[in-house]
C-alpha cells in the first residue's frame, strides 16, 4: 500500500474498530513477544503505526482526530480479570482468546461493546497476569 495522511488515518481507525485495541497497543505486544494476535496483525499494527507517525503527525494526533480517547484509569487487578475471564467462559463456553478469533472469523456476532471489552480484557491479561 502506498501511505498518505488519509490512508493511515483510515487504516487506524478500521483497526480500532475491528480489534477493539489500537495499532499502538498491539504493536508494542507483538514487538515485546507477548501478543496474542496473530502475527499477520501484529505486522499489520507495525505498518500503520509508522505510517500515522510519517504522514498523520504521529498516534496521539490521529487519536485527537478520531476521537479515540483511552481509558487510563482502569485498574485492572487480577482478581477483576479472572472474574471477567469467568463470565467470558460462562456466557459463550469458550475462553476470551478464543472467543476474539471466532469474532474475527465471523464464526460468533457479538456486539461492539463486548468485542472491545473482549480486546482490553486481553490487553489487560498481558500486562497484569503476565508479570
Amino acid at each position: 500500500m502506498q501511505w498518505d495522511e488519509d490512508k493511515a488515518v483510515a487504516a487506524y481507525k478500521e483497526f480500532y474498530e475491528k480489534h477493539g485495541i489500537t495499532p499502538s497497543k498491539v504493536r508494542n505486544q507483538y514487538k515485546n513477544d507477548k501478543s496474542s494476535y496473530p502475527e499477520d496483525v501484529g505486522k499489520l499494527a507495525i505498518n500503520i503505526d509508522h505510517a500515522v507517525l510519517k504522514y498523520a503527525g504521529g498516534v496521539e494526533a490521529v487519536r485527537k482526530r478520531l476521537g479515540i480517547e483511552l481509558d487510563r484509569t482502569r485498574v485492572w487487578s487480577k482478581e477483576h480479570i479472572l472474574s471477567s475471564y469467568q463470565q467470558i467462559i460462562d456466557e459463550y463456553g469458550m475462553t476470551p482468546n478464543s472467543l476474539r478469533q471466532a469474532i474475527t472469523t465471523k464464526r460468533v456476532v457479538v456486539d461492539e461493546d463486548t468485542r472491545k471489552l473482549v480486546g482490553r480484557l486481553i490487553d489487560a491479561t498481558s500486562r497484569v497476569v503476565g508479570e
